[in-house]
């Protein structure tokens, strides 16, 4: 885990589900709708996760991919500078 002033970048060590991936995506992207600063972290890892498959069962508004940037890179990203 990296963290300073910026942000937080979590690697995790042990394989993430998708259904907990899913879950943290639905909730970045309630907070975004809430109109938080968490639209810098999500749109960081929608970055990164471009050229993956979006995952089955994943909330529309998002697309699916940054659940599976979280499951094939075990790791979150969360930005707020």
């Amino acid at each position: 885990m990296f963290a300073d002033a910026a942000g937080l970048d979590i690697r995790l060590t042990r394989p993430v589900e998708a259904a907990l991936a899913i879950e943290w995506d639905r909730i970045l992207l309630d907070r975004m709708e809430a109109r938080t600063r968490w639209v810098d972290s999500y749109t960081f890892m929608l970055n990164l996760a471009h050229d993956l498959e979006p995952l089955p069962g994943a909330d529309e508004r998002g697309g699916g991919v940054v659940p599976a940037f979280i499951v094939a890179k075990r790791a979150l990203r969360l930005w707020w500078d």
